[in-house]
């Protein structure tokens, strides 16, 4: 059998990421034995991936075409944060008796994924349940935008930090306890450690970089997590200690989030890829070298010209 075209999908480095990504002092859990413990898997899955890599390569003729891709990098976390939690305390998001968004009630939500998150106001004609009229939309989302800018949970003016087990989450309201302590030694535990907001990057339309980030189905507000924090969807509590130790998606500017490409083969020059490119130039790229015209439904563009 010789197709023209062969996918392969290897998760074994994604998931033992998520779960072993044991790196940070900050992160639950963290001891010398457990990173040594974890790491062990992790070294596992990249020996596996390596392994697999260089037996394809090996099959691989003069007239093949070889593309390695990966959808995202992955980086230690230790919180995981609720966008919809900061709505609900902001009286923008309603919550009903069985712990749901209220739709009929809530002028604000967010849909979370990783270290992103988009935050849509809940318009009238375009959301299905929508309750904010067209001239308040700007309004909303202003001070939607408000609940995330400047929200410090981590602040050196903590009195007299332990040396270990240091209570580092508490919101700087004057009126919230303490979430919880990590329980081993932590740098962010000095008493010179930086104000911290959790919440890195609030986009929205007109901001420099925002172009980078946005498409037909982004949200009004796009969230980027600070490094160690992924965020959730649910409204139960702000802020809370992460069960996975690996995450990504977010901040494109950071190096250890960022996807890899490695592709060769006789139409694929040295030098060829010279800009940035997104995920979504994959497929038309797929296209491109298979002599195929992209359909229009296709996001993106080919990486590269084969004429």
């Amino acid at each position: 059998m010789n197709p023209n075209l062969l996918f392969y999908y290897y998760p074994h480095v994604d998931n033992e990421l998520h779960n072993f990504l044991l790196r940070e002092p900050a992160q639950p859990g963290y001891t010398i034995g457990n990173v040594q413990e974890k790491e062990a898997f992790v070294s596992w899955a990249f020996q596996q991936a390596e392994q697999t890599i260089g037996r394809i390569t090996d099959d691989l003729n003069d007239n093949d075409h070889l593309l390695l891709v990966s959808d995202h990098g992955l980086e230690p976390i230790h919180t995981r944060l609720s966008p919809n939690k900061e709505l609900e305390k902001a009286g923008l998001l309603k919550i009903d008796k069985n712990g749901k968004i209220n739709t009929s009630k809530t002028k604000v939500y967010a849909e979370a994924s990783g270290t992103i998150a988009h935050v849509y106001v809940n318009l009238i004609g375009r959301e299905e349940n929508g309750i904010v009229e067209p001239e308040e939309f700007e309004n909303v989302k202003r001070e939607a935008m408000k609940v995330f800018q400047n929200r410090n949970i981590f602040s050196s003016s903590i009195a007299n930090p332990l040396p270990k087990g240091a209570p580092v989450f508490q919101w700087l309201t004057g009126q919230s306890p303490i979430i919880y302590t990590y329980p081993t030694a932590s740098i962010l535990s000095k008493q010179d450690a930086p104000i911290l907001n959790p919440y890195e990057k609030v986009w929205v339309e007109g901001m420099p970089d925002y172009v980078e980030v946005n498409n037909k189905n982004s949200g009004d507000i796009l969230l980027s997590a600070a490094p160690g924090f992924l965020m959730g969807k649910d409204a139960k509590i702000a802020a809370e200690p992460t069960k996975e130790l690996g995450s990504h998606g977010g901040n494109p500017e950071r190096k250890s989030l960022r996807p890899i490409l490695y592709a060769s083969g006789p139409m694929i020059a040295s030098g060829d890829i010279k800009e940035r490119i997104s995920m979504t130039d994959i497929a038309p790229s797929i296209y491109d070298l298979l002599g195929l015209d992209t359909p229009d439904f296709v996001e993106g563009k080919a990486i590269w010209s084969s004429e």
